[in-house]
């Protein structure tokens, strides 16, 4: 496996997040096309904000509101608590709700209908920004490198150090930067440069010859070659 595994730690951070990004705009569309169809099929009717109850969740032990309503429909007049709530709402209120047509007492408001999916597509948002932000970088880098080193003139560096990059982590591990130096026989002047994030310590190589390629003549315009290394 090459040392420098070719930003694959970078291409699974962007794969995890653009997984999760989707799966969260999956669900997001399901929930919509729900709501959707019971903003379609169901009865729409308003109703009378009663009272509230607390209630305790069987799941996860935490204390919920639900809101007690009256409403009307058919003819028929009903009560029913909402598994919902809104600080917005207060006794006499008047709601928007919908009725099932099959079952009167399977009711919900109006306005908060399409929230689920809202809240899943506002979640996925970051996640797919942070995936297609991976993904640019891998992609902008990739075309670079391999212009310099298809196009780019190959030189022979020292490897001199190396240091760790610690604005970077991966399961709390940081990676190292290779630092390699080159001198020019012509001027006699010395080139340093720094590779991208590596996954061992490059100080283990001090010493080691080096592949540089550099496009046009331009020392700031390079790519270290990391899997050249004579090991």
């Amino acid at each position: 496996m090459k040392k420098t595994n070719n930003y694959f730690i970078e291409k699974v951070l962007a794969l995890i997040f653009g997984v999760i990004g989707v799966i969260f705009i999956i669900v997001a569309a399901l929930l919509a096309s729900h709501s959707g169809k019971i903003a379609r099929t169901y009865i729409q009717t308003t109703a009378e904000v009663t009272g509230f109850d607390i209630v305790r969740s069987n799941t996860d032990s935490k204390y919920r509101r639900r809101t007690a309503v009256k409403y009307e429909v058919e003819g028929q007049s009903l009560e029913q608590l909402l598994n919902e709530y809104s600080s917005s709402m207060y006794e006499g209120k008047i709601i928007p709700v919908l009725v099932n047509p099959e079952d009167y007492y399977d009711v919900r408001t109006s306005t908060l209908l399409y929230l689920p999916a809202i809240i899943f597509g506002v979640v996925a948002v970051p996640f797919l920004v942070v995936a297609i932000i991976l993904i640019v970088v891998i992609v902008s880098r990739g075309k670079r490198f391999s212009r310099i080193y298809e196009e780019g003139k190959r030189i022979t560096a020292e490897v001199t150090g190396g240091k760790i990059n610690r604005n970077y982590s991966v399961n709390n591990r940081h990676p190292w930067r290779l630092e390699c130096r080159y001198e020019d026989t012509f001027t006699g002047e010395e080139h340093v440069f720094m590779s991208g994030n590596v996954w061992f310590d490059p100080n283990q190589y001090l010493g080691r010859p080096i592949s540089v390629y550099i496009l046009d003549g331009n020392y700031s315009n390079y790519y270290i070659d990391v899997d050249s290394l004579d090991l």
